[in-house]
C-alpha cells in the first residue's frame, strides 16, 4: 500500500474518531492475535549491507558466492532502494490454539 492510499483511506473517517490496533497472525498450528496494541510509524533505516540481504534472500543466492553479474545487480539494487514507511503495531499477544 502506498502512503497516499492509506491518506485516502483515513480521509473516509471521522477525524475526532478514535482508533483501535489490532494484528492477527496465523502461524500454521495456532493464531496469534494482539489487541488494543500500540502503533509506531517510521521510514526503513537500512544499510547497504542489510539491502543486499534483502535481494540475496529474494533470489536465494549464495552470500559467500556472488559473482560479477550478481553484485552489479546488488549494486544497481541498494542504489535505486527506497524506503519504505513501516506500520510496527505491539502489545501484549493472546495464543490461539
Amino acid at each position: 500500500m502506498l502512503v497516499k492510499e492509506l491518506i485516502q483511506e483515513l480521509q473516509k473517517f471521522n477525524p475526532e474518531q478514535e482508533m483501535v490496533f489490532t494484528c492477527g497472525i496465523e502461524s500454521g498450528r495456532s493464531y496469534d492475535s494482539c489487541r488494543d496494541g500500540d502503533l509506531d510509524l517510521d521510514v526503513e533505516d537500512l544499510d547497504d549491507g542489510e539491502i543486499e540481504d534483502i535481494l540475496i534472500r529474494e533470489n536465494e543466492w549464495d552470500e559467500d558466492d556472488i559473482d560479477e553479474e550478481q553484485q552489479e545487480e546488488l549494486d544497481e539494487f541498494v542504489k535505486n532502494f527506497k524506503p519504505r514507511v513501516v506500520f510496527n503495531i505491539s502489545g501484549e499477544c493472546t495464543d490461539y490454539e
